[in-house]
């Protein structure tokens, strides 16, 4: 055994050990208020290791909320059946431009209660918080805890704006009777009594609130991630301002930079999947709110900020999907570039110190390291512009192939007619 990993074993030993006595993770705590609000809707699942240690109350109380999750789910798949058997049924245009939104929008919502119970109930975000708090004690978590907490305020207050939006419009349209969107009347037979409809309020308010849930333990978790690389980052800039450093010095940078690499692994395990089905249904969203946007642009004032409204609401849900992970993949980088950059780690040559640096080199230029979409690719910066690029160029083809509207049809019909007429006369 080298003497490097010698080290690197004691290192590690005795952060394990200084771990054992700390705390609970700051950012579980940040959490906190996150899990009520999940309690009052139902969403609420305990961690299956830990109902396993418990009384049999406490396990029958876990299990009678999986029931009633899955009887929920199944209620939101069914109606998204039916929304969709509407959908097939009508021409692309304006109204059912809007309608494939919404059903893009119920669609994740749908997906988000799968992960919702699925992350809480095997423990994956319980053991994110620990390997996170494990390797620097949560020290940048507790010195951002104002910007932590203004993006949950910033979560919550859209999660309020989005709720009462798609349940304004879904109410407006029961209450008022008629027509829905692109969908008729018989939308709200979808119990077969009408008054049951509220069932289907009902679950369309469960499925947005574990929608909003998963894009804020998404978008928080990375973000924790970013903060605790960033400060590794910003102490490792400062190891050459006191000469050559100590070669334990730096091996402590490099234990600490691994357990953060650990961490975001178990990040990149415990979201891959749900980024990839949230990217795959959020371009399509996208691309199609920013044709009912152009496509609105001679509509009254009032339309036009109904069509911005999911425009907006897109693009702030692609960004908290790409470009923190993005963020993230930079500064784990970060730290090649410091320690090239660091004269002092290479100049005088010591053998130890130049070993260790060649392996921390080594292990930040790991390809895959940043949360990934299912394993297909990396959410960076150039994946962003990639994105970017084929929104712009599809939604261009679509406002080129986009049909006319009859009235325009008529009128360059009769105006055709006249010159011909004309020309008829004058000849």
């Amino acid at each position: 055994m080298s003497d490097v990993e010698r080290q690197a074993k004691g290192a590690i030993g005795f952060v394990e050990e200084s771990a054992l006595h700390d705390e609970t993770p700051f950012l579980k705590r940040c959490f906190r208020p996150l899990f009520i609000l999940l309690r009052f809707t139902g969403l609420y699942l305990p961690n299956s290791r830990s109902v396993g240690n418990r009384k049999n109350s406490a396990s029958i109380c876990a299990t009678s909320r999986l029931i009633i999750i899955a009887v929920l789910f199944l209620l939101s798949v069914y109606r998204l059946i039916n929304f969709m058997l509407q959908i097939s049924v009508r021409k692309l245009d304006l109204l059912t431009s809007t309608t494939m939104v919404m059903f893009s929008w119920s669609l994740q919502a749908c997906i988000s209660v799968v992960f919702v119970a699925y992350w809480q109930h095997y423990g994956y975000l319980d053991v994110y918080f620990n390997l996170l708090h494990s390797a620097q004690g949560s020290v940048a978590c507790k010195s951002n805890r104002r910007r932590i907490y203004g993006r949950f305020a910033v979560c919550l207050t859209l999660c309020v704006l989005g709720i009462t939006c798609s349940l304004g419009v879904s109410l407006m349209g029961f209450l008022r009777g008629g027509q829905q969107i692109a969908l008729n009347d018989s939308v709200y037979y979808l119990f077969v009594v009408r008054e049951l409809y509220w069932i289907a309020i009902g679950v369309l308010f469960y499925a947005l609130c574990a929608w909003f849930a998963a894009i804020t333990i998404y978008s928080n978790c990375v973000n924790g991630a970013v903060l605790e690389v960033r400060h590794l980052n910003e102490q490792l800039a400062k190891i050459g301002e006191n000469g050559q450093p100590a070669a334990n010095t730096l091996l402590k940078f490099y234990i600490t930079h691994s357990q953060l690499v650990t961490a975001v692994k178990q990040l990149d395990n415990t979201f891959e999947a749900y980024a990839f089905l949230m990217f795959g249904t959020n371009m399509p969203t996208t691309i199609l709110s920013l044709y009912i946007l152009l496509s609105n642009v001679h509509l009254s004032c009032a339309t036009l900020a109904s069509t911005a409204g999911g425009v907006v609401f897109s693009v702030i849900q692609l960004w908290a999907l790409s470009v923190t992970p993005a963020r993230l993949h930079e500064a784990i980088h970060k730290a090649q570039e410091i320690l090239y950059a660091e004269i002092s780690i290479w100049y005088p040559y010591q053998e130890d110190l130049y070993r260790i640096a060649n392996t921390f080199v080594a292990h930040v230029g790991q390809t895959y390291l940043g949360i990934s979409i299912w394993g297909f690719a990396l959410i960076t910066k150039p994946l962003i512009l990639t994105t970017i690029s084929l929104t712009i160029t599809y939604l261009t083809i679509m406002l080129q192939l986009k049909p006319s509207d009859e009235t325009e049809i008529v009128e360059s019909l009769q105006n055709q007619m006249i010159q011909n007429q004309t020309i008829q006369l004058l000849s």
